[in-house]
């Protein structure tokens, strides 16, 4: 009898904006369907679990503080 589980990972972009562009950060779950060998036995699904543009000039410590609380 096979047994499925997911193996579930998380994933952060950040993209650090300029003067005149966004930054803005993306977190993702990865989930991958795994057998009880821990193979991989059907399509990775990725859920959004969280999307931000800062506002334009948006200082750089006020993004860190956000990103790490985000992380916490």
């Amino acid at each position: 009898m096979k047994t499925a589980s997911n193996y579930c990972s998380f994933h952060v972009g950040l993209d650090l904006g300029k003067e005149a562009d966004f930054s803005a950060i993306a977190i993702l779950e990865k989930l991958t369907p795994i057998d009880n060998r821990n193979r991989v036995c059907g399509e990775t699904e990725f859920n959004v679990l969280g999307l931000k543009r800062f506002a334009l000039k948006t200082p750089y410590p006020d993004i860190v503080r956000e990103v790490v609380g985000r992380l916490k």
